[in-house]
């Protein structure tokens, strides 16, 4: 990653020189960059970027993730479910509870729930990198020998802008420890197809702060001070119970059953502008799991929200993008209806969860054995 890189500023320092008539200065420019490109080598080898956020939330969700996969007394059957996604996922799904039911139903699964509030596609990417990188011999000849499900949100305002949250976070360690040499081919190519090269302009705020962002971890800068004040926290659970109500939620009754369904010609150019970005995204996930193979399949979390309503029906029409399972479902609207089920009107408390996670659960059951899945 970092030879492409510093070969192309080397590239670009030789051509804008004059050889003819300067060439002491040509010189001294391939030795300083030749030690600048051997330091930078040395630190990608020597100084890791992991170690430097030990308490990164993406480390801490894929080590959940990872140690699920424990050997231990039961098998992890014939489906093991992945679910990635953000807080409508955390909040809305208990992968235990999940799993209770499926093996109740006599569908011998498992489920890694691997979920994080707040998490864009970056970070998401960086989640799963890290989950499946640390999987050991034995845990990829686990999920080898049983069907990987590889569970995917949708929700409407990550999609339009897979960057969502980087430039508002910038600099805190938690968005150092994904805005990194790592993610950065797909972070320009998904800004190229989401917000296309115009975007450059318009998005020039958030272009700095990547820029920025990708230097301060190229150089290193306050890895050891980081490392020495960093503390190791535990793994953390996908599934985060919301106890509380927001006290900026106050709706004037149920839930409605459903929105006006059809798209206005503004959201229309919003979601095609989704289409190219979320393929190639699609692309980077099958390559991920490659080696275990995983079915992808993709889901939305019921809400309040008009805008998710109508993205996910036009969604769920896409061939691309099967097998849907759409929150926004009359029937499942109508049993989380009460707003006391709801934190906000995009998370859901535990007994909204519970009766989200059993209507998700009912829908793979069917599927497995009506033989769609």
């Amino acid at each position: 990653m970092i030879v492409p890189v510093v070969g192309s500023v080397l590239l670009v320092l030789i051509a804008a020189l004059r050889p003819r008539k300067r060439p002491s200065l040509i010189l001294s420019s391939k030795y300083g960059v030749a030690m600048g490109l051997v330091w930078l080598i040395t630190l990608n080898l020597f100084a890791p970027l992991k170690p430097s956020f030990p308490d990164a939330a993406t480390t801490r969700v894929a080590q959940f993730g990872s140690d699920r996969l424990k050997p231990d007394d039961r098998p992890l059957g014939q489906y093991v479910f992945v679910i990635e996604g953000s807080s409508p996922t955390s909040h809305a799904i208990d992968g235990e509870q999940l799993e209770a039911q499926l093996r109740s139903a006599d569908i011998a699964a498992s489920v890694i729930q691997i979920a994080l509030d707040g998490a864009n596609h970056v970070e998401r990417l960086q989640i799963l990198r890290e989950f499946v990188r640390g999987l050991g011999a034995s845990a990829t000849e686990q999920l080898k020998r049983s069907r990987v499900i590889l569970c995917r949100e949708v929700e409407y305002y990550y999609d339009r802008d897979p960057f969502n949250k980087i430039e508002s976070n910038s600099f805190t360690d938690r968005t150092l420890s994904y805005v990194n040499l790592q993610n950065l081919p797909e972070i320009i190519r998904w800004f190229g197809l989401n917000s296309r090269w115009i975007g450059l302009i318009r998005k020039r705020d958030l272009v700095r702060s990547i820029i920025a962002m990708e230097a301060f971890n190229l150089f290193r800068v306050g890895y050891l001070d980081r490392i020495q004040t960093g503390r190791s926290l535990p793994p953390q659970n996908g599934f985060v119970p919301r106890e509380t109500r927001s006290p900026n939620f106050n709706p004037n009754g149920p839930l409605p059953l459903k929105f006006p369904s059809d798209p206005s010609k503004i959201d229309l150019k919003i979601y095609h502008s989704t289409t190219a970005w979320v393929a190639a995204r699609d692309t980077e996930y099958g390559k991920l799991f490659e080696n275990v193979g995983a079915t992808p399949c993709f889901f939305s979390v019921t809400s309040w929200s008009a805008p998710m309503y109508r993205y996910n029906l036009w969604f769920s029409q896409s061939p691309k993008h099967q097998p849907f399972f759409n929150g926004d479902a009359e029937a499942l609207r109508e049993s989380l209806a009460d707003p006391g089920l709801w934190a906000d009107e995009q998370h859901l408390k535990p007994a909204g969860a519970r009766i989200f996670t059993q209507a998700f659960a009912n829908y793979f059951i069917d599927a497995i054995k009506n033989h769609q899945l």
